[in-house]
């Protein structure tokens, strides 16, 4: 199961999931499932059922007390951030993924720093939007490869322990604004 899990918000570029949904359709061992709300979610709900994309669920928000075992049921995730918004947005859903040891899909900007942090931490992969195929192929390369799996899984929590998860990083990125909040 490939999951996204938290805001459908205008910064995440969700179309292309649904096209990767569209191109893994008669495979069943994928289903894609959102979980969360936000202003995509009935837009993305609507292209689902046009579709016919039966591989595609919708859940509700989790409470933050349920977010590591809501987290813990994908496989893999999916983390999406529209291009041109990368140097003001980081999704903080990265955190949540990686204290729970799953690998990371990044679908957007290949320049990007979440990019970099995915590739270059060995969380998962990353492709731009316009890669469906590509995409398509990685999930089923991490399906067949359990190894591969594995090794994103011990890089996430890696990860996690060393940046102190969202509560770390939350303080950090606060700190940045001090200064600002001072004048």
């Amino acid at each position: 199961m490939s999951a996204y899990s938290g805001n459908l918000g205008r910064v995440h570029d969700l179309e292309p999931v649904l096209a990767i949904a569209d191109a893994l359709r008669t495979e069943p061992r994928f289903v894609f499932v959102f979980v969360g709300g936000g202003a995509q979610r009935q837009a993305l709900e609507d292209v689902a059922v046009s579709r016919g994309l039966t591989n595609v669920q919708f859940r509700p928000a989790q409470p933050r007390a349920r977010l590591a075992e809501s987290l813990a049921l994908g496989d893999a995730h999916l983390v999406t951030l529209l291009p041109g918004c990368e140097r003001y947005v980081f999704p903080s859903k990265l955190y949540g993924i990686a204290a729970v040891g799953r690998p990371v899909v990044f679908i957007g900007p290949r320049d990007c720093e979440l990019a970099r942090l995915v590739t270059g931490r060995d969380l998962g992969v990353a492709h731009e939007r316009s890669q469906t195929t590509a995409i398509a192929s990685s999930l089923r390369a991490l399906a067949d490869d359990p190894t591969r799996r594995a090794r994103h899984a011990a890089a996430a929590q890696k990860f996690s322990a060393e940046s102190g998860g969202a509560d770390a990083a939350a303080a950090r990125w606060d700190a940045l604004f001090l200064p600002v909040r001072a004048c």
